[in-house]
């Protein structure tokens, strides 16, 4: 299976998707990381970095695996709308979900899950094969979103 990682730059203000380029910035982090924790992960010798990207605002983002509707590769922080054929919201007349895909630490994946507060003031969880009609419709890094979710 591929994977697939993508960065965003608040400096650049644009999302990074070059492979070597958003590697060797993974690389250059987690040697920093060993150089200000050492000890809580070893996976094999590094050299010392002077680089802290995720200090400096950079966000790396994993590929889910699914595409939307228009065959658009879905990451962590995506926004999508779509209908969730299990919650009352699939009930006519139909309303669709807005949600955000974040990791889902029960399930072990990257999953949508609704902006909105349910009844208990928590946000549903929506496994893929729930999800029908699905469509990006932006990221929490722009400006119509960031902040607002």
């Amino acid at each position: 299976m591929e994977i697939k990682v993508r960065m965003w730059s608040p400096g650049a203000n644009k999302y990074f998707y070059d492979v070597s380029n958003v590697y060797e910035c993974l690389k250059q982090q987690r040697a920093f990381d060993e150089i200000t924790s050492p000890g809580d992960y070893q996976i094999g010798p590094i050299s010392p970095s002077p680089w802290n990207h995720v200090g400096d605002g950079m966000v790396f983002e994993l590929w889910t695996t699914k595409q939307d509707n228009e065959k658009t590769d879905l990451y962590a922080g995506d926004v999508v709308e779509y209908f969730d054929i299990a919650s009352d919201s699939y009930i006519p007349p139909k309303r669709k979900i807005i949600g955000i895909i974040e990791f889902d630490k029960n399930r072990c994946a990257l999953l949508p899950r609704e902006i909105i507060k349910n009844h208990k003031g928590g946000r549903y969880w929506t496994p893929w094969d729930q999800c029908r009609d699905l469509k990006k419709i932006g990221t929490i890094h722009d400006p119509e979103f960031e902040g607002g979710i």
